[in-house]
């Protein structure tokens, strides 16, 4: 059987269609899963105007720099560099797993720079999907390698952003009429990225959201022209996730000025629902190191998480995840006064592949133990359904008024 090399363009283009690139702050939510599920501690992000002397054309002109300072070895840079399947395929603790993932930088760009920094002998490389479809002549055969004088360039501007002993430095080039792939391509999808559209990036009350639900990440700093936002929730618990004992256990803490949070996650015993888990239509993924299926494993574990913003105007909204928010659970309520409040109501769900929806609690719910699933998707709503109705709403401390 032979590859298409094309074939990878054309998943990448027809996945992104499908889901569209809207503001950009979900492709900053999905670099954000990537950095917890390496462990890091701290993630900086910082839009530039890029190096006009550069020697590889993706550093001559704007692009977003994201920075940070988790775990990175060989099988980190396959994965990066695989397109169609996944690393975390079997790794429950991985949430990239579940979504777009790194596919959806191909909103802002047609390939990135990958620069390590203090983690031994791994050299920068290039991301680039149009490597092998180049001809004499295509400007995408001038972006395969890294110059050192290039490489020293990232390096710089990643120590600005954070100070650290290792650094993964990211650029994402942003797309532009002067990188174009081929003469004739617009390449992935069609859309030119104007740095000033990348604003939403540095909305303060999103991120505190994000960084509520985070295992890892203690620190998030976004720089994007003059508006700057750095929350740092310092020593305060986060979420262990899907690695806690069965129980239950609060975290949260402050998060900035005005801003806090206030979680409590629970990990039920390991025969919830274990009649869904092992039957015969539960979801398999292929091993990539041994090539056998395996069933695809998912935790028993929610977590419900309070935010508040007390400057902002009152109201209260709440929205589903898989540790940080794939969809609103119920309209906005506006209500008088000042405290903003967000409830995350998270699970080990099933999501669509572009981590819009939770599959299976928008449609007429189904008590819990009524639903009997023959195929791969009753189970997967069946499952969703199960944690939420068994698990996450639970959770929630009930309302109480004074006699």
């Amino acid at each position: 059987m032979k590859f298409d090399p094309k074939d990878i363009v054309e998943h990448l283009r027809h996945n992104l269609e499908r889901y569209p690139y809207a503001d950009g702050f979900p492709v900053l939510r999905e670099l954000l899963q990537n950095a917890d599920d390496a462990r890091a501690g701290v993630v900086a992000v910082h839009l530039l105007e890029g190096w006009p002397e550069a020697e590889n054309p993706l550093l001559q002109g704007p692009g977003l720099l994201i920075v940070n300072d988790g775990e990175f070895d060989a099988r980190s840079a396959q994965g990066m560099q695989t397109f169609g399947g996944s690393v975390k395929a079997l790794d429950e603790a991985a949430v990239g797993r579940f979504g777009l993932g790194q596919k959806s930088v191909f909103h802002l760009c047609d390939a990135f720079v990958v620069v390590p920094e203090g983690y031994g002998e791994h050299a920068p490389f290039v991301v680039n999907p149009f490597e092998t479809l180049g001809r004499p002549g295509d400007p995408c055969l001038l972006w395969t390698s890294v110059a050192d004088a290039d490489a020293a360039r990232l390096r710089a501007a990643g120590a600005t952003s954070l100070p650290a002993k290792r650094r993964l430095n990211l650029w994402f080039p942003l797309r532009r009429p002067h990188i174009r792939p081929k003469p004739k391509s617009n390449g992935v999808v069609a859309n030119d990225i104007a740095p000033a559209s990348l604003s939403p990036l540095a909305d303060w009350q999103k991120l505190a959201e994000l960084l509520a639900a985070l295992r890892h990440v203690k620190r998030v700093s976004v720089v994007i022209g003059a508006a700057k936002v750095d929350l740092d929730r310092r020593d305060a618990p986060g979420m262990v996730g899907y690695t806690l004992e069965p129980g239950d256990r609060c975290f949260g803490g402050p998060l900035g000025v005005g801003l806090a949070s206030l979680g409590r996650e629970r990990r039920a015993a390991d025969d919830f629902f274990r009649d869904l888990r092992q039957s015969a239509s539960w979801l398999r993924t292929r091993n990539r190191d041994t090539d056998e299926e395996e069933p695809q494993k998912a935790t028993p574990h929610g977590a419900v998480i309070l935010v508040n913003d007390a400057d902002a105007k009152a109201e209260l909204a709440g929205d589903w995840a898989v540790l940080l928010p794939v969809a609103a659970a119920f309209p906005r309520i506006p209500k008088e006064g000042k405290g903003r409040l967000r409830l995350i109501l998270h699970g080990c769900f099933f999501v669509d592949s572009g981590r819009k929806a939770v599959i299976g609690l928008d449609e007429t719910s189904v008590r819990l133990g009524d639903a009997h699933p023959s195929d791969e998707a009753g189970i997967r709503a069946a499952w969703n359904r199960s944690l939420r109705d068994g698990l996450v709403l639970p959770l929630i401390p009930p309302y109480c008024t004074t006699p």
